[in-house]
């Protein structure tokens, strides 16, 4: 019952690809799309990013499930845009990784 509540909150999708490493040219290459669903909840935000610079995160992603996302990962919205991922938290919960929290 709760999970079927918590998934009716998930109106969105994302595809996310894994980084896998970069080409002969340098640039970064993926691996293949997976759909996830999601809420993506836009508000402008300053955080910091990975790198520990002060950033605005336009909105956070959250997924239905605590899938392993990487700040290297390409993600694509709905709208076809791929924005940068700024940052990512797994906060736990007593039975290990509760959640994930994409910061764009």
């Amino acid at each position: 019952m709760f999970e079927e509540d918590f998934l009716e909150c998930m109106v969105d999708e994302i595809t996310v690809e894994a980084f896998t490493g970069f080409d002969e040219d340098g640039q970064p290459t993926f691996g293949p799309a997976t759909t996830i669903q999601c809420r993506i909840s836009p508000k402008q935000r300053q955080i910091q990013n990975v790198h520990g610079a002060d950033v605005t995160s336009v909105a956070s992603i959250y997924p239905a499930y605590a899938p392993t996302i990487d700040p290297l990962d390409r993600i694509t919205l709905p709208n076809g845009e791929q924005p940068p991922i700024l940052r990512v938290e797994v906060p736990p919960d007593t039975d290990g990784a509760h959640h994930t929290k994409v910061m764009i």
